[in-house]
């Protein structure tokens, strides 16, 4: 009580078979740094190697971000104190906003810069240097 705790929200990756079963781990992805007073939510995700390049990637970012927007909200859990880089340039710190999740990724990552455009995620600066930030705000 009193302190905030983290919480994650890990899922794996799977490959769907013709008769609709599950096949084959291919990764994992999710949200982390879920604190209840600090932070958005940081995604991340992982396919195994022989598997890039097959859109996978973008299909996981696409459909987690579908889930993680039609969780239910608690409104007591609203109030962060966030990185002011996150906010838009029309936001102000004072006032609510409209939850976002972001990601970073290294500059020479054109794969997964790829990824993120495709799947709906905005390019924003000022949240350090050697990688780029992405975030995605929540529509309503």
């Amino acid at each position: 009580p009193g302190e905030a705790a983290e919480y994650d929200l890990w899922l794996g990756i799977f490959l769907k078979e013709p008769n609709n079963r599950e096949g084959n781990l291919i990764g994992d992805g999710g949200v982390y740094y879920l604190l209840l007073s600090t932070e958005w939510p940081n995604l991340s995700y992982r396919i195994k190697e022989q598997y890039w390049n097959r859109g996978y990637a973008t299909e996981f970012v696409r459909a987690f971000m579908r889930f993680w927007w039609r969780i239910p909200r608690h409104p007591q859990l609203k109030k962060l104190t966030i990185h002011p880089a996150t906010l838009n340039a029309q936001d102000s710190p004072d006032q609510e906003v409209r939850e976002r999740v972001y990601i970073s990724v290294t500059h020479g990552n054109l794969a997964n810069q790829k990824v993120l455009t495709k799947a709906g995620f905005e390019k924003f600066e000022g949240m350090g240097e050697g990688t780029t930030h992405w975030r995605m705000i929540r529509e309503n």
